[in-house]
């Protein structure tokens, strides 16, 4: 699956799957694991936020705002998932919480751990947004959730223009 310019590959997921991948793009695979040893590697422990309809924490060795772009870290996703970012070797792992599914890990993953990652290598500026092309322009709706982003691209591409977001957006640092 193709996501910010990267192959995302679910290793135990298949029906996440789509084998749609380009070559000249980076791989980073999601793979599940039983175990981490999530207080033995991150010292940090954020407090709960509740977050799309959710909870969540942050596991790091320093705060977000002082780490340099090989920086491994977690985000627990309350009852549901922990998703560790692996730097070094450049994947996600996951564990599993009572109430996982497929589509949660999904989720998350995509519109808020890999964006996340994202950022902190400093690789993209993740915009919040609904967007189309219009004209051979991008043009991008920004509001808060339920604000009416995802309503007014779709509303355009009903008119025949092209998505390039609903939700979220990667701007490329250069």
């Amino acid at each position: 699956m193709i996501i910010f310019n990267h192959n995302l590959i679910f290793r135990n997921e298949p029906k996440l799957q789509d084998n749609i991948l380009k070559n000249d793009l980076e791989s980073i695979f999601i793979i599940e694991e039983q175990t981490f040893p999530l207080s033995d590697t991150f010292s940090l422990i954020g407090a709960w936020i509740p977050i799309s309809g959710g909870k969540i924490r942050y596991h790091s060795t320093i705060l977000f705002e002082n780490a340099d772009t090989r920086l491994s870290w977690a985000l627990e996703i309350k009852d549901v998932v922990t998703l560790i970012w692996d730097a070094k070797e450049r994947k996600i792992l996951y564990i599993k919480d009572d109430k996982y599914t497929p589509i949660q890990l999904r989720y998350w993953i995509f519109h808020t751990f890999f964006p996340i990652v994202l950022e902190l290598e400093r690789t993209y500026r993740i915009l919040h947004v609904g967007s189309v092309e219009i004209e051979g322009k991008p043009v991008l709706f920004s509001a808060f959730s339920f604000g009416g982003k995802s309503t007014m691209t779709d509303y355009f591409i009903q008119k025949g223009h092209t998505m390039l977001s609903d939700d979220s957006l990667g701007i490329e640092k250069r």
